[in-house]
């Protein structure tokens, strides 16, 4: 657009206005809008300008506020070396819900023409930002003991932050149309790639099974080609248990039908096995789960498709979930919530129970979701060692005290030094303990023990001192 200042008598000017715009959404979407001004060197004492107003109708009789001004000359503000086209930005100072218009003024100063080009109005959403700390967990303490932990979950963005922490490894629902963060593609036969879109070819599916896209692998040929799509390297040493569940389709076409296989491998340059296959028409989304085998610290996974004329091979929603159970939260109900721009962090507590692990190291993770397109799945790493210890030293000085009015008999022996965290008390009819003799009758944190009689015969008695593995050590019997 022109605005004729060469002809225009000084100060002389015009208005231009865009047409009324929408600003309701003010507390999800930020504004700002851009455009472009070719700048000269003519006249270059004479101060034609622009200047850059946001007004609340489509005059400057209203309401409105000067955003900027921009002047012909390169030698006047804002200053540039060489006549060309600038672009100029602003961030609208929109502060009530309702209506606008940007409205641009044209004042002569008896210079050369001026010309403005390529309005842009640019509406963004305002993004969450996680935080997660701490970034991992690192724990060393004994068989049978537990510890507690805080995990802090914030948002340092200018959105409402929704997240959840899973009991999965890996979790992928294909939302956007390259290929996921250090996911693969390795090529089998041909070169034809998974891409990220919505449903299967045709249609078939329409859509994906949740959000807006899947991954496909389609080939509009006849002759078959294989490619897998691998998933980035998992640590799954530790877990008792891994399982893949996925959503998947491979809809036939008169016959012609692509099939879809899983393999796994336990290092980069490893030998792939296959784990399941599926050589039959899919047309609807289904979901499939296995139990994965051989699980290591640098573990992969491949789907490879075989496209033979088919509509083409879809997954969606690819999930693995692992049996930890050593890692309990406090509270279920505190695993989802959402954190508004400049609350305070949710804490949520963490126990690490080492009750009947054996002395070894154990690893697993934590999974955070979130909606932060930029960070949307947090993985903290939890490492566990369980140290070897030794059985404890015998209880010494077992003395016995008789308190025949009230039919008991009482137990003292000295403290055993080192990590114990108790003691077992053992009462025999027979002196040598025999198998089958004997029973625990008791446990004590102290270092005695009343024991109360029903009857008159004979007892022994045996106490032993047990750590946090459960291993024990017997003190020496004593007869009643």
């Amino acid at each position: 657009v022109q605005f004729n200042s060469y002809n225009a008598y000084e100060n002389h000017s015009a208005i231009m206005s865009t047409p009324k715009i929408d600003f309701s959404d003010l507390e999800n979407y930020d504004y700002s809008f851009s455009f472009w001004m070719y700048r000269d060197d003519g006249y270059i004492s004479n101060a034609d300008r622009i200047e850059v107003y946001f007004s609340s109708a489509n005059n400057l009789e209203s309401e409105n506020t000067l955003l900027g001004t921009i002047n012909r000359t390169i030698g006047l503000d804002p200053v540039v070396n060489s006549t060309g086209w600038y672009q100029y930005s602003y961030d609208l100072p929109i502060t009530n819900p309702g209506n606008g218009y940007i409205i641009f003024k044209a004042i002569s100063a008896y210079g050369n023409r001026m010309y403005l080009d390529s309005f842009s109005l640019t509406k963004e959403q305002f993004m969450p930002t996680i935080m997660v700390t701490p970034e991992q967990i690192t724990v060393e303490q004994s068989s049978n003991q537990n510890s507690s932990h805080i995990l802090s979950i914030g948002n340092s963005g200018e959105a409402d932050l929704n997240y959840e922490i899973v009991n999965a490894i890996l979790q992928e629902g294909f939302e956007s149309e390259n290929i996921p963060i250090n996911w693969d593609e390795e090529f089998v036969t041909g070169s034809v790639s998974w891409t990220f879109t919505e449903g299967g070819f045709s249609s078939n599916p329409s859509g994906s099974h949740s959000g807006s896209l899947n991954a496909r692998l389609y080939n509009p040929l006849p002759d078959p080609r294989v490619t897998r799509l691998i998933t980035p390297e998992l640590n799954l040493s530790g877990e008792n248990a891994a399982v893949l569940s996925f959503w998947h389709t491979q809809s036939n076409w008169s016959g012609d039908q692509d099939e879809l296989r899983i393999y796994y491998k336990n290092s980069p340059g490893g030998e792939w096995n296959e784990i399941a296959e599926y050589t039959q028409d899919i047309s609807e989304w289904t979901h499939e789960e296995i139990n994965l085998p051989g699980l290591s610290s640098t573990y992969y996974l491949a789907f490879e498709g075989t496209t033979k004329y088919g509509f083409g091979i879809c997954l969606d929603d690819i999930k693995i979930t692992k049996v930890s159970d050593w890692i309990i939260f406090d509270n279920i109900a505190a695993m989802a919530g959402t954190i508004t721009p400049g609350q305070s962090e949710d804490q949520i507590g963490i126990n690490i129970n080492s009750t009947g692990l054996a002395a070894g190291f154990y690893y697993s993770q934590i999974l955070v979701m979130s909606n932060d397109a930029s960070n949307p799945s947090v993985v903290i790493p939890v490492a566990l060692t369980i140290n070897e210890q030794e059985t404890p030293d015998t209880p010494t000085n077992l003395s016995i005290q008789m308190n025949t009015e009230e039919n008991k008999v009482i137990l003292n022996w000295d403290e055993v030094s080192g990590n114990i965290t108790g003691y077992n008390i053992y009462r025999s009819s027979t002196c040598n303990f025999a198998e089958g003799t004997y029973q625990l009758i008791g446990t004590s944190d102290t270092c005695t023990y009343e024991d109360v009689m029903s009857d008159d015969l004979p007892h022994f008695y045996r106490v032993t001192a047990i750590n946090g593995q459960r291993l024990d050590n017997h003190s020496r019997k004593t007869r009643r």
